[in-house]
């Protein structure tokens, strides 16, 4: 699930550039693979059963003055717009702080119109697993609010590769099964 941080939030500035990594995560599956053949041309009803079903396998990484986030994450599309993700996250170079993995969870709502799948979170959990002291500090579960949504524009889909256009950075992204 991919999502964006709201205008008008107040962070941290470390905290914003994390937000803006953090959506390459929460739908965001990258690697510039070959995209998969569709058999035609899918509409919105098409879309949505190729989404449902067995876990979509997904990882990603970004890079933002020298902070790299990567993600690692098993998102699942449930029939009537619900969704959820889980995994983890990994924040290394950030000046003075060591490596940090988080656990991630999320829940979503998707729907599908056109070519387009929307987003939008529920709810995000992330625990700091390797260095919770810092945490305390960093506060970056109260960066994530409910509410932040996202779209997904269609390149293909299959029943193994699913790739998309993720909204929130204008790149391609694939997941897979």
């Amino acid at each position: 699930m991919s999502i964006f941080c709201k205008q008008g939030i107040p962070m941290r500035k470390m905290g914003l550039r994390l937000c803006y990594m953090l959506p390459l995560v929460l739908a965001g599956c990258v690697s510039q693979s070959e995209k998969p053949q569709s058999a035609q041309p899918l509409d919105s009803d098409g879309i949505a059963s190729a989404l449902i079903g067995p876990i979509w396998n997904c990882t990603s990484s970004a890079t933002s003055r020298g902070v790299t986030t990567s993600f690692d994450t098993q998102d699942m599309y449930v029939r009537g717009g619900a969704g959820n993700a889980t995994g983890t996250m990994k924040i290394k170079n950030l000046a003075g702080i060591p490596e940090m993995i988080y656990s991630l969870a999320a829940t979503f709502t998707w729907e599908v119109k056109g070519q387009y799948v929307f987003t939008k979170s529920v709810d995000i959990k992330l625990v700091n697993v390797t260095h919770p002291d810092i945490e305390k500090t960093l506060k970056l579960s109260e960066m994530l609010p409910a509410g932040m949504s996202n779209s997904l524009k269609v390149v293909a889909l299959n029943e193994h590769e699913f790739t998309y256009i993720d909204e929130s950075d204008g790149k391609e992204k694939s997941c897979t099964r």
